[in-house]
């Protein structure tokens, strides 16, 4: 499961899911389903408030640790310092959630 904290309003985590064909915790675009399902709207609002608002923090970031998420995708701004990524490229920085509980942001 992956989490693009920091993402927003962005479409990448919802291209991402489509294109790599992984579970992602919450993405502005699949809130446009919300229309047809009430319960899924539900659920998408909570995990969209819970998890993409306020602005992403290293306090938030520590908050968010005990949800089910295995990866915390964060644009290279929100480096963690001390906590090396799985991956990285120009966009995004991949952090293992097992990492992240280990160390602390």
């Amino acid at each position: 499961m992956f989490l693009f904290p920091d993402a927003g309003h962005e479409l990448a985590p919802g291209m991402f899911r489509a294109q790599a064909k992984r579970a992602v915790w919450v993405d502005w675009e699949t809130g446009t389903q919300s229309d047809y399902f009430d319960t899924f709207a539900d659920e998408w609002w909570r995990r969209w408030q819970d998890t993409m608002q306020p602005k992403l923090t290293p306090e938030r970031l520590k908050s968010l640790l005990s949800l089910p998420i295995d990866y915390y995708v964060l644009h290279p701004a929100a480096r963690i310092p001390g906590v090396k990524p799985v991956f990285e490229n120009l966009d995004w920085l991949v952090y293992d959630a097992h990492d992240l509980r280990g160390t602390g942001p």
